[in-house]
């Protein structure tokens, strides 16, 4: 795996003692949160950079946050999501067709 997969991804987001989530759409490497259900989040935006392995490293920024994550790519397309510094966060991004924030039946 050279490069994130074009498309959309549904990640759980903990953090503040609450879970958020996020709709990252990815083009060509570069990731921008196109919705959320945590206002100050959406716009964050960033470009992965390749670790090796399908570990790939992204700095998210817009004007209300900043967060540095490790994606690990999983052979069924989803990825843990880790937080730099991880503090144990159980976060997931998870393929999906569109902007929506509704999890795929097949996850619930």
């Amino acid at each position: 795996m050279k490069s994130v997969p074009d498309g959309h991804f549904l990640v759980n987001l903990q953090g503040a003692g609450r879970e958020r989530l996020v709709n990252i759409e990815v083009k060509d490497n570069a990731a921008k949160c196109v919705n959320s259900d945590d206002a100050p989040l959406k716009g964050l935006q960033g470009k992965f950079q390749l670790i090796g392995n399908g570990v790939f490293v992204i700095f998210f920024q817009n004007e209300n946050h900043r967060a540095s994550q490790y994606w690990l790519f999983r052979n069924d397309g989803s990825a843990a999501v880790k937080e730099v510094p991880d503090r144990g966060e159980k976060q997931t991004a998870i393929p999906v067709a569109s902007d929506s924030l509704d999890l795929p039946k097949q996850r619930r």
